[in-house]
């Protein structure tokens, strides 16, 4: 054959069809002399079993296609085909292992994994999986994470097992998983998570997991766990436009701060003991029965509920809550009047434009620091703050409606009113109450001016709110 091709220097394509397990290797052993420039090289459908060593010196090299051949594993060599950028590997059940070099190609794009054709097979022998061990023998196909780090030009589905061996986040920023922009998203089958599926029945899995973030996991139901399994380091918990996921029941007992959006079937929390910071955006209205099983809250967020009515009575009153956000609830129309929790250090109404009424229950906030009243036209008035000792710093915006200021405390530092016009003739009228409210304040600010500040600095102090930036 060699002497038929004579200008085979030239070669560009190769294909093989139909040969024998013998013939191949043979093919191949003077390859690197005789066609020195081929860039792509298909012995699909061969009975070959390896490849020869000198597959290295096919420096060009850009596709080597094995389809559906009894290739096991790889000379070195094939890491020097530095080129190389789509190995075709389809249905090749008895692959066992990549070389551990295969970092070196950095042209890769795609490996073709895929097995298709034998129903009683559905996956190859081969897995990433990353060893305990910090030495790697090149006999196991166990690889640290590290391996993957020049591999950013991988195309399709990734996967990646024994993440619990993982010694710290040094490792795992080393592989720059974050790079690999072309992977798809091992998820749209993905229907449960339990212990031996995702933590692998190890009470030790993830002990150093801090922050778990599952996003557009289109048919993910629920995460169960088992008595003895936990993530005992796991402190933050992103649940994010996953749309059939209905409860996460794993033991979580390090969790402080859970985020649950755009998960309209969430259907509630168990109690994580440890849960002080809760945010909720566009995910029903299940934090209502769910409220009660908080432990110690110390700020909640709510964005974008259905909710027309908040419930009331004693039972939503955690006296360790600081810090409540309520916003765009677009079909939020009253609080009720025992509202809000009364340790609040923060409350904040702001986008609800059906909202006609303010609870008078802000006026018993004796801790109050810092109010924020905006974008919530239906507003005509606010209760009197005047009996909130603490209360620094407030804002109202965007509030067309109200017309007239409430009395403010004497410990009021900062008053910003934005967009709001009939409350800035108000307080801009010359020897009006509400003039007269503001000159006891020692910073007032409309529209973006300040308008007043106070001579006496002997009481300025500057909100936490404020000092942070």
């Amino acid at each position: 054959m060699f002497d038929v091709i004579r200008e085979g220097k030239y070669l560009r394509t190769f294909i093989v069809v139909g040969s024998s397990e013998n013939c191949v290797p043979r093919i191949l052993n003077d390859f690197g002399d005789k066609f020195p420039r081929l860039l792509t090289l298909d012995l699909s459908n061969s009975g070959i079993s390896e490849l020869p060593r000198l597959i290295g010196k096919l420096k060009h090299l850009r596709c080597l296609q094995l389809q559906n051949t009894k290739i096991r594993q790889f000379p070195k060599s094939i890491c020097n085909l530095y080129l190389l950028q789509t190995p075709g590997l389809r249905n090749c059940y008895d692959l066992e292992e990549l070389p551990r070099k295969i970092k070196n190609l950095r042209k890769l794009r795609h490996i073709d994994l895929v097995m298709t054709c034998n129903p009683c097979r559905n996956d190859c022998s081969l897995k990433f999986a990353i060893s305990k061990r910090s030495a790697l023998s090149i006999h196991t196909c166990k690889k640290g994470i590290g391996e993957l780090a020049n591999l950013n030009n991988l195309n399709g589905e990734l996967l990646i097992s024994g993440l619990e061996h993982v010694n710290d986040m040094e490792e795992a920023v080393h592989a720059h998983l974050a790079s690999k922009k072309f992977l798809e998203k091992g998820w749209d089958g993905l229907v449960s998570m339990n212990c031996s599926q995702f933590c692998g029945s190890n009470t030790a899995s993830f002990r150093s997991l801090k922050k778990l973030h599952l996003e557009r996991l289109d048919m993910l139901h629920r995460w169960d766990g088992d008595n003895i399994c936990s993530f005992p380091s796991l402190l933050e918990l992103v649940v994010k436009k996953c749309q059939k996921l209905e409860l996460v029941a794993h033991k979580l007992p390090s969790l402080t701060k859970m985020t649950v959006e755009g998960s309209p079937n969430f259907c509630g929390l168990r109690n994580f003991p440890s849960l002080t910071h809760v945010n909720v955006t566009e995910s029903g209205e299940w934090i209502w029965g769910s409220w009660s099983g908080l432990s110690s809250p110390i700020s909640i967020i709510l964005s974008k509920l259905p909710t027309v009515h908040l419930p009331s009575g004693p039972r939503w009153f955690h006296s360790s809550l600081q810090r409540l956000d309520i916003s765009h609830c677009k079909n939020l129309e009253c609080m009720p009047e025992d509202w809000p929790p009364c340790n609040l250090s923060h409350f904040s109404v702001r986008h609800c434009p059906q909202l006609h009424k303010l609870p008078s229950g802000i006026r018993h906030l004796r801790a109050l620091e810092d109010l924020e009243i905006i974008d919530c036209g239906q507003l005509t008035c606010l209760p009197d703050l005047d009996r909130l000792t603490s209360l620094l710093w407030m804002e109202i915006s965007n509030c067309g409606s109200i017309q007239f200021l409430p009395y403010l405390p004497s410990s009021m530092q900062f008053l910003s009113i934005n967009n709001c016009p009939q409350l800035r003739l108000s307080c801009m009228k010359e020897g009006s109450l509400d003039q007269a409210k503001i000159k006891r304040i020692f910073s007032v600010w409309i529209d973006g001016a300040e308008v007043f500040s106070s001579a006496d600095e002997s009481r300025f102090v500057i909100p936490a709110k404020l000092q942070k930036g």
